[in-house]
Order: C-alpha cells, then sequence, then structure tokens
C-alpha cells in the first residue's frame, strides 16, 4: 500500500514537472501566475502561448522534436540581447 502510493506521488510529481503533454490552460496558469492580471499582460501572454504551440505543431509535423520550455530568465536575456543588437 505504502509503495503504491509513493509510485502515484512520484508518477504525479513527474507529471507536473514535465510539460510537453500539458494543456492549454494549464500552459496559460503556469506563464500567467498570478489570479488577475492585466489586460495586456493577459493578451501578450495569450499571444506568446499561441506562437509557441504554432512553432511546436510545425516542429512535429516536420519530425523534429518538441522544444522545452522557456525560463523566464532565458526569455530576459532574449530581450536583452534582442535590444543590444537594435542599438548597433
Amino acid at each position: 500500500m505504502l509503495e503504491r502510493q509513493s509510485m502515484e506521488s512520484h508518477q504525479k510529481r513527474t507529471l507536473l514537472s514535465t510539460r510537453r503533454n500539458s494543456s492549454f490552460h494549464a500552459d496559460v496558469r503556469w506563464r500567467i501566475k498570478v489570479p488577475h492580471p492585466n489586460l495586456s499582460a493577459f493578451l501578450g501572454h495569450l499571444q506568446h502561448i499561441t506562437i509557441d504551440g504554432v512553432s511546436d505543431f510545425s516542429r512535429v509535423t516536420r519530425g523534429l522534436a518538441i522544444r522545452r520550455a522557456k525560463k523566464r530568465v532565458n526569455v530576459t536575456n532574449d530581450k536583452h540581447i534582442n535590444i543590444c543588437i537594435a542599438d548597433i
């Protein structure tokens, strides 16, 4: 009994930690992280989710692996790099 419970909790943690098979609503909750964001922030998150979904779909149709989710640090670094490139 105890072994089964630990296996189930491990499976739940594994499912929660892997976001490849997450639903649309789970992805929205994961990105927004606040109960009631302002409208522009919500629309921005929705736009990014849609772009990511389209790119993942195109990767799957081409036979490529779906990339891992971007972390907030990586997104911030990408924005900083793009700003620096634009200044050049």
